[in-house]
């Protein structure tokens, strides 16, 4: 049965089981943090198997490819794919709110509704760079200010790096 029921005068009120929410929250930054670790330990590897000549790293138009010979850095490729893997799953996992739910009650929504009310502005931009082409966004001039000024430093830093 999912809720015990109460006789209230004449009226019948379900209550609901509250599930803390912080075992869920745990699970989700605990799979977050091993995915980064695992990512971390395949570069780790993979710098280390170029160190010793066992993998060999070019770039084709800007994309990277590997070529390695050997155990050690089959192992590096391994952890680097694993680690993206459970990133991408653990955002999956976030975004469709999976885990454990409390069922909120009638107090919950009016807190709910205030919060709505409340909504600070977000200002977001950013630059996405496509070879040596920068693309600017911005939510407002300012913003998009600030990533031209972004786009300059980082299109000048390649350039210093390529030249």
């Amino acid at each position: 049965m999912i809720g015990q029921r109460q006789r209230i005068s004449n009226e019948v009120k379900i209550e609901y089981p509250r599930i803390a929410k912080t075992d869920s929250m745990n699970s989700k930054k605990l799979l977050i943090l091993a995915s980064l670790l695992t990512i971390a330990a395949g570069i780790i590897i993979s710098i280390i198997s170029i160190a010793l000549g066992q993998m060999q790293m070019m770039l084709f138009l800007i994309f990277p490819v590997f070529y390695a010979e050997g155990l050690v850095p089959a192992i590096g490729i391994a952890l680097l794919f694993i680690g993206f893997a459970a990133l991408f799953l653990s955002t999956i996992i976030s975004a469709a709110g999976g885990g454990a739910r409390s069922y909120p009650d009638e107090e919950s929504f009016d807190d709910i509704k205030v919060r709505e009310r409340e909504k600070p502005e977000m200002k977001a931009g950013g630059v996405v760079l496509i070879g040596p082409i920068p693309i600017v966004f911005g939510s407002n001039w300012t913003i998009a200010i600030a990533a031209m000024i972004l786009a300059i430093f980082l299109v000048g830093l390649m350039l210093l790096f390529l030249l």
